[in-house]
């Protein structure tokens, strides 16, 4: 009896200690630097986009400093279903006229950890241009123009709705 139960705590431990979410979790903290990225598989980061880095932090919390807009923001970020990489972000969703202070939105963006190895990441999302543009994700892109056309609204709106798949590399930096 007694090896039965030894043997069923044995199995449990190995069982419960070889969660992939766990492993990735546990990778992830760190200070990581964007090297590319890609648009269907076409190179789309700029030298400045490059300088993007991300500080993911073991309390669930990230921090992403944007050389494009010289600021920092701060999100949370989460690890599910062995390969999935939910990141969220506040958004600015207008002003208080009270206070004049800003009112925040959450966005939420889930990536798929494709590569996850030592120094190495690289995450992949499959979204709408639209969708990108409206989170911004890792890297600054050319927000819609002001149109003149009710042909140009149909345009750009057909323009947004084309599905990609974006994947952007990292490296860790410490």
């Amino acid at each position: 009896m007694n090896k039965y139960l030894l043997g069923l705590v044995f199995l449990l431990f190995i069982f419960s200690s070889c969660s992939k979410d766990e492993d990735f979790a546990n990778e992830l903290p760190g200070y990581w630097k964007q090297i590319a990225a890609y648009d269907n598989g076409e190179l789309c980061s700029t030298d400045k986009e490059e300088n993007l880095s991300i500080l993911f932090e073991a309390n669930g919390v990230y921090r992403m400093f944007d050389p494009c807009s010289e600021k920092e923001h701060a999100g949370t970020w989460l690890v599910t279903d062995e390969d999935w990489l939910t990141m969220s972000m506040d958004k600015i969703a207008g002003k208080n006229t009270s206070d004049n202070s800003y009112r925040y939105t959450p966005v939420t963006v889930r990536f798929t950890i494709i590569r996850l190895d030592g120094d190495e990441m690289e995450l992949r999302i499959k979204t709408f241009l639209g969708e990108r543009k409206k989170t911004i994700m890792f890297s600054q892109m050319e927000q819609d123009p002001q149109l003149t056309t009710p042909e140009e609204a149909l345009e750009l709106d057909a323009k947004n709705k084309e599905l990609h798949i974006y994947a952007y590399q990292f490296r860790r930096i410490h």
